[in-house]
């Protein structure tokens, strides 16, 4: 499975719960809330430069296209961003800005 398969594909299952802003989650020790975590992980991990970098945890299979597994995938965060927009895509457009 690759970072992005981890990342996203719970979304299509907690996505109504999202908006919830006090829901919570502790990663190696420390808390985040939730729809801050994903956003964290999205901003590292699309960074080409990160060694988390989405494309580089991918093996080459003839069978499967990666290209089209990664719009299956960002496919649940798409339909995620439809119940809780104020908590994952606003929240990134603040801390895109806040890095420009």
């Amino acid at each position: 499975m690759t970072l992005l398969e981890e990342l996203f594909r719970p979304l299509w299952g907690i996505a109504p719960i999202l908006r919830e802003e006090s829901l919570e989650i502790t990663v190696n020790g420390v808390k985040y809330p939730v729809s801050e975590y994903i956003t964290k992980v999205i901003c590292e991990d699309i960074d080409e430069a990160s060694d988390k970098c989405f494309d580089k945890d991918v093996t080459d299979d003839s069978l499967i296209s990666f290209e089209n597994q990664f719009v299956t995938e960002i496919a649940a965060y798409l339909v995620t961003v439809i119940f809780a927009r104020e908590t994952l895509w606003d929240i990134l457009s603040q801390d895109k800005a806040e890095l420009a």
